[in-house]
């Protein structure tokens, strides 16, 4: 997997074992983050799903982790974390444990807390079963940048859970599309309004136009 940074002067990239750079235009390739590919047993392979901070310092990526606890083979673990990867200082940290391997962070644009100072979030799925995260349904959760002031989205009402989170950003960062049972639905993070937009059941990988 790709993702242009928010200067378009590089991308990162994710396999099923790494993550890291590619500077343009010579391609050069600079590894960030290597962990244990997961086993899955079947004909298809899992790889991060990546997102920039908006001023392109880190990037927020899943990463899958060993079992400290000693139950599997590295490659056999069901445990996947959310770090944090700086790309300028070339360090990673995990910020978040047992999140499961569909949690598809999303970075927010930034967005103003006062006249003065602007800061960003960053939404992500949590599984509600980790060692069976290929299979769980997910909550979706929000945090800021440093992974202070985490507040629960999704579900809130009753709702079952995202099967996998789908979400994207307005341009302002003000509110979130995503995607639940094949409808689109509009959220307000600062309240937690929530608004169905489609019914058809068909809909899915929503994007803002600017």
């Amino acid at each position: 997997t790709y993702a242009w940074s928010p200067d378009d002067q590089r991308f990162a990239y994710a396999s099923a074992d790494e993550i890291g750079l590619i500077e343009l235009p010579d391609g050069e390739r600079t590894p960030l983050v290597k962990f244990p590919a997961y086993y899955t047993g079947q004909e298809w392979i899992w790889t991060p799903i990546i997102a920039w901070s908006p001023d392109g310092r880190f990037i927020a990526a899943v990463v899958h982790v060993p079992d400290e606890e000693g139950r599997s083979e590295p490659e056999d673990s069901p445990l996947f974390d959310l770090w944090i990867i700086d790309v300028e200082d070339k360090t990673a940290i995990p910020l978040i444990s047992e999140v499961g391997m569909w949690t598809a962070p999303s970075w927010s644009p930034f967005w103003s807390t006062s006249r003065e100072k602007k800061a960003s979030r960053i939404v992500y799925g949590v599984s509600k079963s980790p060692r069976d995260s290929q299979n769980s349904l997910y909550d979706l959760y929000i945090m800021d940048r440093d992974g202070s002031n985490r507040v629960k989205l999704f579900p809130l009402q009753g709702e079952k859970g995202l099967s996998i989170p789908q979400v994207a950003w307005s341009p302002d960062g003000d509110q979130l599309i995503l995607v639940y049972e094949d409808n689109l639905y509009l959220l307000d993070p600062a309240n937690g309004q929530l608004q169905q937009l489609t019914g058809d059941g068909f809909s899915s990988q929503p994007r803002w136009v600017r």
